[in-house]
């Protein structure tokens, strides 16, 4: 018996669930809601609300005024919601008689079930983007902020252990298989604090290196995407191609470290690392490789002007924060549309909730901008993959990623979102390193700026908003035709990105 064979058996019988369910509505005339066919363990958005409220209702008559801002605020909530899933269910009936009369409708249970999806990502993302939505959530989250500073500790700590998650289909469905990722050698060669910086061992020999690449992960995630398995590596691709490769990872920030912010990260912490790789590849300069929130740490170090880079590679880069309204995608920048609709204080009672951003908070945060499509991970693409192991390792290799994000500092999380994305302050000049205004057009070096035609976490006019402030000759352009993650793991970019970024490299010298 492999580790794997009880997760098939689990997807064996979620698929013939699902097969049931659906010739149920390819053939019956009165249909059931296709949310009743969710799993009881695993919670809906709506109901998360629901079973919070629930689960901390005082049994003894004694809810305040907090506790009744919060019922309220839970409520109308949730009405937002319920009205949605009734949009769906009349669009859908629609969708299914019309189905129903289509040849060969009723031996096909999939058209049913992908039309019921379509529809139903199609509402949740215009729901997002209506303002009594907006406003909404935000009263949730000031209600539940105020409500949990009046709370003792005990019943803070129960809370920071049961956080207000979308479980994964991973724990809803699968039990706890889990997958090795990010594990192509490497040597650590710098540390300090909990930063590590770590050199990968070659996989050619060569007379001299490609170019020396040091890469630049934000906090919002980790380092091991850009390795997650040998068939998907971006590292591996640039190994295979001579490139000598160098990553940083940030560890795990604590309560110790809510006083990290940005200077703690870029001026003291990245600069670091690129000293040792420097130091350690025995070369003047190097190239540094940001990835989203780690290319805005590698673009404001290198618009220090340091004169200790060759190159500057930046991926899925936040740079204009509110230039996702020339995003013709609605699905696209529905982060940003969330952030400006906080107020500061929102986000300051946000940031006190935890002392900082939890990991599991923005794994929620970044679940909920298309809840419908991360629902249809688990019942579409998951079963799809069982039949090949190859695809299914992949699946839950990003699984694992998506469980392993580390918190977001109080000091950094501030300045990520009150001045870079709520204030714009990177492209007007009000982002700051030691007391000096971050300038863009300081930055002297050559740039590839990477995109993602289907980020809707970083849109690409947020990223290509970039090359306004630098040098036309010096400035380049690559749009990956994947989404935000896909571009460093999709089956084409395994065959794209590499090798341009190689050919990049050739010309920088």
């Amino acid at each position: 018996m492999t580790a794997f064979d009880p997760t098939l058996e689990a997807i064996a019988r979620w698929q013939q669930a699902q097969e049931a369910f659906w010739n149920a509505a390819a053939t019956s005339e009165a249909f059931s809601d296709p949310s009743a066919f969710l799993p009881p363990e695993w919670p809906t958005a709506d109901d998360l609300i629901e079973r919070f409220l629930a689960g901390f209702l005082p049994t003894d008559g004694s809810a305040g005024q907090d506790w009744q801002r919060l019922l309220s605020a839970g409520t109308s909530y949730q009405k937002t919601v319920a009205a949605t899933w009734a949009e769906i269910r009349l669009e859908f009936e629609a969708a299914r008689i019309a189905l129903q009369g289509a040849p060969g409708a009723h031996s096909d249970w999939r058209l049913f079930r992908d039309r019921w999806f379509a529809i139903a990502e199609a509402a949740f993302i215009r729901l997002q983007r209506k303002p009594e939505f907006l406003s909404a959530q935000r009263d949730v989250l000031s209600a539940l902020a105020t409500w949990l500073r009046g709370q003792p500790e005990q019943v803070r700590t129960t809370i920071r252990t049961a956080r207000l998650t979308q479980r994964t289909g991973q724990n809803a469905l699968l039990g706890v298989t889990t997958v090795g990722v990010a594990e192509t050698p490497r040597e650590i060669v710098w540390s300090k604090g909990k930063t590590k910086l770590s050199r990968y061992r070659p996989l050619r020999q060569m007379a001299k290196p490609v170019g020396t690449v040091v890469i630049c992960y934000g906090l919002i995630g980790r380092q091991t995407m850009t390795d997650l398995v040998p068939e998907r590596s971006l590292v591996r691709n640039l190994l295979a191609h001579g490139v000598d490769v160098f990553v940083i990872d940030w560890g795990f920030a604590g309560p110790e470290d809510r006083d990290n912010d940005l200077d703690h990260y870029v001026t003291d912490h990245l600069s670091g690392c690129i000293d040792a790789a420097r130091a350690t590849a025995c070369v003047d300069d190097l190239t540094l490789f940001g990835i989203c929130q780690g290319g805005t740490f590698a673009a404001c170090h290198a618009a220090r002007n340091l004169r200790d880079l060759n190159g500057l590679i930046c991926a899925g880069t936040p740079i204009d924060m509110h230039a996702d309204a020339q995003d013709g995608d609605p699905a696209h920048g529905l982060l940003n549309l969330w952030v400006r609709s906080l107020s500061d204080d929102d986000i300051e009672a946000l940031i006190a909730m935890e002392n900082g951003l939890s990991g599991d908070f923005l794994g929620t945060v970044f679940n909920q901008l298309n809840p419908i499509r991360t629902l249809s991970r688990y019942i579409i693409d998951m079963p799809d993959r069982a039949t090949d192991l190859t695809d299914l390792r992949l699946f839950m290799a990003m699984e694992t990623w998506l469980a392993d994000r580390p918190d977001l500092p109080e000091a950094l999380a501030r300045t990520w979102l009150l001045d870079v994305y709520k204030g714009n302050a990177l492209v007007e000049g009000r982002l700051s390193l030691n007391g000096q205004p971050v300038d863009l057009s300081n930055i002297d070096v050559p740039v590839l700026n990477i995109t993602a035609s289907g980020d809707h976490i970083i849109p690409p006019p947020c990223s290509r908003a970039f090359g306004r402030f630098l040098r036309a000759d010096r400035y380049r352009e690559l749009s990956v035709p994947a989404g935000h993650i896909g571009m460093f793991v999709g089956r084409k970019s395994q065959t794209l990105l590499a090798p341009e970024i190689v050919r990049w490299l050739h010309t920088i010298g």
